[in-house]
């Protein structure tokens, strides 16, 4: 699958082609694909720093598909940063087109021949010890008795192709670990390197480890020197950190602030890029550091991704901390000329920490750009993967077979084999609210709550007690149930939307859009909720208000029916 690919006319730019040469070509695959997938790209920094920031936009009918809006892209030139927004978009829309239209065959352990992935992989994933007496056993006949989706995927060191169980990492990993090239080697370098740098950016933050601090005298390249330059000359402070952890792919952290508008007017950025060369993952870094300032002269928020949102200096103390300071120099590197070496010699240092690195090739077959999902037993992201055992995952994995009825089979078995955990029921009225049966699924998540889950995972019961209550018709009880789940995640998004719809039905809008406001905020791509907010305000008198928030949800997604439909309504009423 991976085959020699070098960096040629793009060598500087450590690509196959220029960018240019690559956005040329990816537009004229999206011409002749007929794909309607990219909508526009445009410039968004305000030239403060003067590093170039693009976002790509999605067509309406791609962005129901992806789940978001726009994608934004990064380079130490327009071009790169271009040429990176396109991409991102490429990326996301074939991986998606993968999830939902994607040929998985159905089959259980014992029926997959010997090529697949280990079971201990599958573990490893989970970051679950089994050290109770018999809990590997167990784990065992879980895993033999649950149908699972397959696809091929691609051993780099041993060359060979085999089978990877792809419905029990995607719920672990999701989006993280994909990426589209120019070559499928190109596209591969870069997911494994966005696998290495959450995984590190999740060691230094829940371990809240303190690691060396980068001289930016050391930085020899023009292009990171110019980068460093952009930010000297209007006076933000950056500090460099090596996060590599022992691996011998190289990662660089990068904390930036502009004392001039801090805390007033910007952020604390805090970022980290990996890439096979040290002054590539720098380049990243600085880059990344201006795709999420706002130029340091923002009243917008970025949204974390991978590495904490801190509100003070103080709070950042343990990462500004510097045990030693080392030079750029002393980062390790797995760096060649020829992409398909880069991944073998990342995939190799991986395996050496006992992290397996498998590839599967996710490219959109009629768009044909390649894009990878690497996946790394064993490695971390964020919260997703810690505390998190066989037993919970095994009910959500079989909680989401098609044909509910066949999960609550598999559910009935994983009960019987982990009688005192909450997880089967809890995925059993998982299975019963997709049937549409809410009242027995509410007698289901009752029975969750009396087995004790976690806190967060309480949460997640609430909302599903508050969506069945809902669908009954009971709107009272529903926002009671959501107004638990809140206060114990208020990151949970459709906790506020269904919130909002219970107030709305209730008749009481002003309450209602200030839940529809709060699931904008957790997601600005959300259309849906900027038209219940304008409905709301429909229904409050507000007709100015009401317009703006549906010509906002029109411009997120042009033929939503809920938001056409209320400006009719207030042309009617005009």
């Amino acid at each position: 699958m991976l085959h020699d690919s070098y960096k040629e006319s793009g060598a500087g730019y450590d690509k196959v082609c220029t960018p240019e040469e690559t956005l040329r070509w990816v537009r004229e695959r999206f011409r002749r694909a007929g794909l309607p997938v990219l909508r526009d790209v445009e410039r968004i920094d305000k030239g403060r720093l003067g590093i170039p920031v693009y976002v790509s936009l999605y067509a309406a009918e791609a962005t129901r598909l992806t789940g978001t809006a726009k994608q934004m892209g990064k380079g130490a030139t327009p071009a790169q940063a271009e040429c990176s927004a396109v991409m991102e978009l490429v990326e996301r829309y074939s991986l998606f087109s993968f999830l939902r239209e994607g040929r998985r065959p159905l089959a259980r352990w014992s029926e997959v021949d010997g090529r697949a992935v280990s079971k201990e992989d599958l573990f490893r994933a989970l970051h679950d010890p089994l050290e109770e007496p018999g809990a590997v056993a167990r784990a065992e006949e879980l895993l033999d008795l649950l149908p699972l989706e397959w696809v091929t995927a691609y051993d780099p060191l041993a060359r060979t192709a085999g089978r990877l169980p792809w419905s029990w990492f995607w719920p672990i990993n999701e989006y993280n670990g994909s990426a589209a090239g120019n070559s499928l080697a190109e596209a591969a370098v870069q997911a494994l390197s966005e696998v290495v740098e959450r995984h590190v950016c999740s060691l230094v933050t829940f371990d809240r480890r303190t690691t060396p601090t980068i001289d930016p005298a050391s930085v020899r390249g023009e292009t990171a020197r110019g980068l460093l330059r952009c930010f000297e000359r209007v006076g933000v402070e950056v500090h460099l950190k090596d996060f590599s952890l022992g691996y011998g792919i190289p990662t660089v952290g990068a904390i930036a602030w502009d004392p001039a508008t801090f805390p007033r007017r910007s952020e604390i950025v805090y970022t980290a890029g990996t890439s096979p060369d040290p002054e590539r993952a720098l380049i990243r870094a600085l880059t990344e550091v201006a795709q999420l300032a706002g130029d340091f002269d923002t009243d917008g928020k970025y949204v974390e991704s991978g590495l904490p949102l801190f509100a003070t200096l103080d709070e950042a103390g343990y990462v500004l901390e510097a045990p030693a300071v080392v030079g750029l120099d002393a980062l390790p590197s797995c760096a060649s000329r020829n992409f398909r070496e880069e991944v073998e010699r990342a995939a190799a240092d991986l395996l050496g920490h006992g992290l397996p690195v498998r590839v599967v090739d996710v490219t959109h077959p009629a768009l044909g750009v390649p894009v990878t999902y690497v996946v790394a037993p064993g490695t971390h992201f964020r919260d997703r993967t810690r505390g998190v055992s066989v037993a919970y995952h095994g009910a959500r994995v079989a909680a989401a077979l098609p044909d509910p009825r066949a999960a609550l089979a598999v559910l009935d078995r994983i009960e019987a084999l982990y009688p005192e955990s909450y997880e089967a029921a809890f995925y059993r009225g998982h299975a019963m609210e997709r049937a549409g049966d809410y009242s027995a699924a509410l007698r289901q998540y009752e029975k969750a709550l009396a087995l004790g889950p976690a806190e967060s995972d309480r949460a997640s019961v609430h909302c599903h007690r508050g969506l069945c209550h809902k669908e009954l018709g009971d709107y009272a009880r529903a926002e009671a149930e959501l107004e638990l789940a809140r206060d114990l995640n208020p990151g949970l998004k459709e906790v506020h939307n269904l919130l909002g719809f219970c107030r709305y039905k209730q008749g009481r809008y002003l309450e209602a859009v200030e839940a529809f406001e709060a699931a904008v905020a957790l997601d600005p791509a959300s259309a849906i909720d900027y038209a219940n907010i304008g409905t709301n305000l429909r229904m409050l008198g507000l007709a100015a208000a009401a317009r703006r928030w549906y010509e906002m949800a029109l411009e997120i997604d042009p033929d939503l029916d809920l938001a056409r439909q209320g400006l009719a309504k207030l042309a009617e009423a005009a």
